[in-house]
């Protein structure tokens, strides 16, 4: 009886040192963020599910609302200097979710909705459910433009 008692405390204490270190490893790093990067897009204005299930259960679900860029090129087309990491689950997708938490951005937002604009902000990826596509932009200045030119 002593020796399984013995046994169970090892392989309780052996388990609970293989969870803690493996709880380290599972820290995910600090999110790469690209500041004062331009991308041109055509801007949208599109309803998407919320929570509590984000598409699962449609009939229980709340309503968003996010403003996003419509890609004629690949972020990194635009950009080719930009080193988008590892961090960035899609890199190559033609889609961009536009943020803003200044309300005159957002009244410039809805102007432009359906027009080429150039916008410049910060990048960095998805991280919640909240986030619409792979790569976010903080918007600090949007304009419309005429033709593409990167």
């Amino acid at each position: 009886m002593l020796y399984k008692t013995i046994i169970s405390a090892a392989l309780v204490a052996s388990s609970f040192g293989t969870a803690h270190a493996q709880s380290k490893v599972l820290t995910p790093p600090p999110a790469t963020r690209h500041d004062n990067v331009s991308v041109q897009g055509i801007l949208q204005y599109g309803e998407f599910f919320g929570p509590p299930g984000y598409g699962e259960h449609p009939a229980a679900d709340s309503k968003e609302y996010s403003f996003y860029l419509q890609l004629p090129a690949t972020v990194t087309d635009q950009n080719p200097d930009l080193p988008l990491g590892l961090d960035f689950e899609k890199p190559n997708e033609l889609f961009l979710q536009v943020r803003t938490t200044s309300s005159a951005m957002t009244a410039k937002l809805r102007r432009l909705i359906g027009k080429k604009v150039k916008a410049t902000g910060s990048l960095e990826p998805s991280a919640i459910g909240h986030d619409r596509t792979g790569i976010i932009m903080n918007a600090g200045s949007v304009a419309a433009i005429r033709d593409w030119s990167w």
